[in-house]
């Protein structure tokens, strides 16, 4: 009865452990995947991931539009991006302004945020002087 105790209690630590290992989240963020208009997704794909612990080195199990992937996690800069509220009033340029997707693609402790027109530009995070 003993042994069977002891087996028990085994295997159920084994599977808290288990179940723990496949919720862990890696550090970094999810790179941003732009939505790309007339992309048909297969039917009937089992996803490559559902969890940042089923994929291999660093990578993290992202969302895009035809369901999940593992891929290079982003590394976001401290701050909070400033309410793109505050931009309203701001004039929208005609052409295009020389934007970002990330905010390593931003020079020193600027972030990539929304600019209030529809673009990611790099800005002062709020706050900041």
């Amino acid at each position: 009865m003993e042994g069977r105790l002891s087996a028990v209690c085994a295997l159920i630590l084994i599977l808290c452990a288990v179940g723990h290992s496949d919720a862990t989240e890696k550090p970094g963020v999810c790179p941003r995947f732009f939505w790309q208009k007339g992309l048909i997704c297969a039917l009937n794909v089992k996803p490559v991931c559902r969890f940042d612990f089923d994929c291999p080195f660093d990578h993290k199990c992202c969302r895009n539009q035809c369901g999940a992937v593992c891929a290079a996690p982003i590394f976001v800069k401290p701050g909070v991006c400033p309410n793109s509220v505050w931009y309203r009033n701001l004039k929208c340029p005609q052409t295009e302004i020389r934007g970002c997707s990330h905010d390593y693609n931003c020079p020193g402790t600027l972030k990539c945020c929304y600019n209030g027109c529809g673009q990611l530009t790099c800005l002062k995070p709020r706050g900041e002087m």
